[in-house]
């Protein structure tokens, strides 16, 4: 292990360089508001030392559309990275044979939707996390959207409604423009 010191802060190499380089870099920027300009090359030469990584997220949305409780929902994964469950329900996690995981949930009543957010690093995508989605009645409709409730008959009559007044007002301003744009240029 060796050592860095620098006024009242001692800095120990571990076998994580990217630690060690973060202290360094944190302790530097502390001595720019005490030190000389001198101190700005150091900063960016540690700077190079310090790695960028992407982190990727996504989320996969379970839902009862039906009008009966689902029983015994699985969600089967490759490998299981961070995740969180919203809202926060009962939850079983299961090992599979082939090295990865099944998150279950004993029953989802009916219109019951439930988020499982995943965090994970590069060069991992989504399409490496997730396996398959099912319950005791079957395989789960995959979409790529989250559904939204549909508006009611007299919401969209009102859209309608206003939709064409706008288009109707819109015709009228370009007839009017074009009389008169017709009318200089004839007169």
């Amino acid at each position: 292990m060796d050592s860095y010191t620098d006024g009242n802060t001692i800095l120990t190499q571990s076998l994580h360089p990217q630690v060690y380089n973060e202290l360094q870099m944190i302790e530097q920027l502390t001595c720019i508001n005490e030190a000389a300009p001198e101190i700005y090359r150091d900063i960016n030469f540690i700077g190079g030392h310090i790695s960028s990584m992407n982190v990727h997220t996504h989320a996969v949305v379970v839902r009862n559309t039906g009008k009966l409780p689902t029983k015994n929902v699985r969600l089967g994964h490759n490998f299981l990275p961070n995740y969180n469950i919203f809202p926060n329900i009962k939850y079983e996690l299961t090992n599979l044979p082939n090295g990865g995981k099944e998150i279950s949930f004993p029953i989802l009543v009916p219109n019951e939707q439930i988020t499982i957010s995943y965090l994970y690093f590069a060069p991992t995508v989504y399409t490496d996390i997730n396996t398959h989605v099912m319950s005791d009645d079957g395989l789960a409709k995959v979409i790529s959207v989250i559904p939204s409730p549909n508006l009611s008959t007299k919401i969209k009559n009102m859209l309608y409604i206003l939709i064409f007044i706008g288009a109707t007002t819109l015709i009228y301003f370009i007839l009017v423009l074009l009389n008169c744009m017709l009318h200089c240029f004839f007169h």
